[in-house]
């Protein structure tokens, strides 16, 4: 595992431990509450979306990873 977390690929191997999905699951559920009152913010965060997905792509195929990992990180 020391080995493992040297490479620096211990981010994408290792779950996501500080819990940072669960608190953008709650925003989100949150904020689709009074979608009217929030609808800057919704159109902002879509937008991030669209656009972290196809970055995130193009920073994986730089590296070598293999492919279900870029599919997965580029998807997710």
């Amino acid at each position: 595992m020391t080995a493992l977390m040297l490479t620096g690929l211990s981010g994408a191997l290792l779950p996501d431990m500080n819990g940072t999905r669960l608190k953008l699951c709650f925003l989100f559920w949150a904020i689709s509450r009074d979608l009217q009152r929030y609808q800057p913010l919704v159109r902002v965060s879509g937008l991030i979306m669209v656009i972290a997905g196809p970055a995130y792509l193009s920073i994986d195929l730089q590296c070598p990873l293999p492919l279900g990992w870029v599919l997965m990180d580029s998807a997710g």
